[in-house]
C-alpha cells in the first residue's frame, strides 16, 4: 500500500507539469465563456465570436502544447523564455489595449452588456439628443433605441471598433495562456521542475 502511493506520488510529481500546461490551456478556453467581448448592438450575434476565441486560443494553445513535447532539452530553455517575455509582453499590452479602448468605445446599457458606440451621432440622432435629451447618460441615449446603436452612431465605425475590440480580446486571451504554458516549460527544461 505504502509502495503504491509512493509510487502514485513519484508520478504525479513527474506529470504536474504536463498537467499544469493542459490545465493552462483548459483556463483559456474557459475565460471566453466567463468574459465576452462588448455586444455590437442589441440583437448582433456575438456568439460567433466568443465561438471563435474559443477556437483560436485551442488551436495557438494546442499548438504550443504540442512544440512543448517536442522541445523539451535544457538547449530549449532560451526560447521557451523568450516565448514567455514575447507572449506576457504582447498579452498585456493587447489586455490593456483592449480595457482602454472598451472604456472609451462601449457603454454599458440595459444592465446586462456593454455596447460598441461611435465617436459622433448621425444628424438626425444628434439634433433628437441634443434636444430631447441634453443630459441623459449613454445608457439613458442607447435605452431611448432599445440597444440599437447604429441608429446613433455610423454603423461601419461601431463595426470597425467592434472587430478591433475582438482582435484585441482574442489577442489578450490567447498570448496569456500562451504565456503560462510556455512558463511551466521554461521551467522543465530549466531543471527547475521536473516533468
Amino acid at each position: 500500500m505504502v509502495q503504491s502511493v509512493t509510487a502514485l506520488t513519484r508520478s504525479m510529481k513527474s506529470a504536474w507539469v504536463s498537467l499544469a500546461q493542459l490545465a493552462a490551456w483548459l483556463f483559456g478556453i474557459v475565460s471566453v465563456f466567463v468574459i465576452d467581448p462588448p455586444e455590437l448592438w442589441s440583437g448582433a450575434p456575438n456568439a460567433r465570436f466568443s465561438a471563435f476565441a474559443r477556437f483560436f486560443i485551442a488551436v495557438i494553445s494546442g499548438l504550443v502544447l504540442i512544440a512543448c513535447q517536442r522541445y523539451r532539452a535544457a538547449g530549449s530553455l532560451r526560447y521557451w523564455v523568450l516565448a514567455v517575455i514575447v507572449a506576457t509582453t504582447v498579452g498585456t499590452l493587447s489586455l490593456f489595449s483592449y480595457y482602454g479602448l472598451s472604456a472609451s468605445w462601449t457603454c454599458w446599457w440595459a444592465g446586462t452588456s456593454y455596447t460598441v458606440i461611435g465617436s459622433e451621432y448621425l444628424p438626425a440622432a444628434g439634433a433628437a439628443v441634443s434636444q430631447h435629451m441634453s443630459h441623459a447618460s449613454c445608457s439613458q441615449i442607447i435605452q431611448s433605441t432599445l440597444g440599437l446603436t447604429y441608429q446613433l452612431w455610423d454603423q461601419g465605425e461601431i463595426i470597425r471598433r467592434y472587430l478591433i475590440l475582438v482582435a484585441l480580446f482574442v489577442a489578450a486571451t490567447t498570448l496569456l495562456s500562451v504565456a503560462v504554458i510556455s512558463l511551466l516549460q521554461a521551467l522543465r527544461c530549466g531543471g527547475v521542475v521536473r516533468g
